[in-house]
């Protein structure tokens, strides 16, 4: 091997296997991102026998496979971390519903975080998600 020379010199070497692992994993170029939103609301059960409030959304995409089976975390807002309240699994129809009873007032949101699908053969993510914030007022 006389006569080889380095084509890239050594941190080039790294920086191309950088990225050679990130294309490769899908997570950087080429994997298409599926577009996914989410929406909440929240019931107040007061009346009758099962007093039980929740919480509902849905969460909309124009790929089945990213609505359904979806994790859907329930957050409130405050200063700091945002502790998690709840969580469910959205239905084949993208609808979701969190039980709750008795929150206490104030603001509420949702999370949805990125799904990996494979769809045609290919990898493609479908796109996590954030409701807007939700107030939720006292009884």
């Amino acid at each position: 091997m006389a006569g080889f020379k380095h084509v890239l010199p050594p941190r080039g070497i790294a920086a191309g296997l950088v990225l050679i692992l990130a294309m490769a994993g899908g997570v950087a170029f080429g994997a298409a991102q599926i577009p996914t939103s989410t929406s909440i609301t929240f019931i107040n059960r007061d009346i009758g026998v099962d007093r039980t409030d929740y919480f509902a959304g849905q969460i909309l995409s124009p790929k089945s496979r990213c609505v359904v089976g979806r994790k859907v975390r329930l957050f409130r807002p405050v200063g700091g971390p945002d502790p998690r309240i709840g969580s469910g699994r959205s239905k084949r129809s993208g609808l979701w519903t969190i039980g709750k009873e008795d929150p206490h007032f104030g603001f509420y949101y949702v999370k949805v975080f990125r799904k990996r699908v494979t769809v045609g053969g290919r990898t493609r993510f479908c796109k996590g998600a954030r409701s807007g914030n939700l107030p939720v007022e006292p009884n």
